[in-house]
């Protein structure tokens, strides 16, 4: 099953990966990325 793969994150870590994974985006553009990244985990 593909959930084995991906371990579940706890919040705090999720958002810590979305910040890492949103580094160059700026205003709306990383606005819309990091709702997109913490709903999508």
């Amino acid at each position: 099953p593909a959930a084995a793969e991906a371990p579940k994150l706890t919040q705090q870590e999720k958002m810590k990966k979305c910040n890492v994974d949103a580094t160059g985006k700026k205003g709306d553009e990383r606005k819309a990325f990091m709702k997109e990244c913490l709903s999508s985990k």
